[in-house]
């Protein structure tokens, strides 16, 4: 299994492997069919968790990780994994 440490936003990512992209593909379209978003509002909002993801994992809370899911999408903890990889 191959981890990559890069920048976690969509938009500056210098790279994102295609098993990256088709994990987040599956967040995106959870939240612009629950929520009715466009792609591009979606899109905006898992940069904004990503941002504050990592800001948390930066400053040593993973933990806190579950939390900001919740709190974003409400969804579970498993999903957390997409974002991570």
């Amino acid at each position: 299994m191959e981890f990559i440490i890069a920048p976690l936003s969509w938009g500056g990512s210098p790279v994102r492997k295609a098993g990256i992209e088709v994990k987040m593909e599956r967040v995106l379209k959870i939240l612009m069919e629950r929520d009715d978003l466009s792609r591009d509002d979606a899109r905006d909002q898992i940069a904004a968790f990503e941002r504050e993801l990592e800001e948390a994992i930066m400053s040593g809370n993973i933990c806190e990780g579950e939390d900001l899911l919740n709190l974003h999408f409400g969804l579970e903890p498993d999903y957390l994994i997409d974002f991570l990889l």
